[in-house]
């Protein structure tokens, strides 16, 4: 999911959403929110401009989702699974990110 560049905790907690077929994992509520934040957008490509960027320019996180998940009959379980999730890290008071 979205890259972070924050240093690991291995005692951390992921937050693993699933809904039908589908898995994701997060390390971060900030990685939650930046997917709920894709997924409340119309859909659209995901391609970047290769004008001289960098690899993940190339390939962001939006285009390594599985296939299908975007459609218009998932995008929508997703979004409120994803809403979900986040609600149950923030009454869970045990959760603690796995970026620290």
């Amino acid at each position: 999911m979205p890259e972070i560049d924050e240093h690991i905790d291995p005692n951390g907690h992921v937050i693993v959403v699933e809904s039908g077929r589908y898995c994701l994992e997060f390390l971060s509520l900030a990685q939650l929110d930046a997917a709920i934040a894709f997924f409340e957008k119309p859909t659209g490509s995901t391609r970047m401009d290769p004008a001289g960027g960098d690899h993940w320019e190339f390939q962001p996180w939006q285009s390594r989702l599985p296939k299908g998940i975007v459609n218009a009959k998932n995008r929508p379980r997703i979004l409120s699974a994803l809403r979900s999730a986040k609600e149950l890290c923030r009454h869970d008071r045990t959760y603690r990110p796995a970026s620290a």
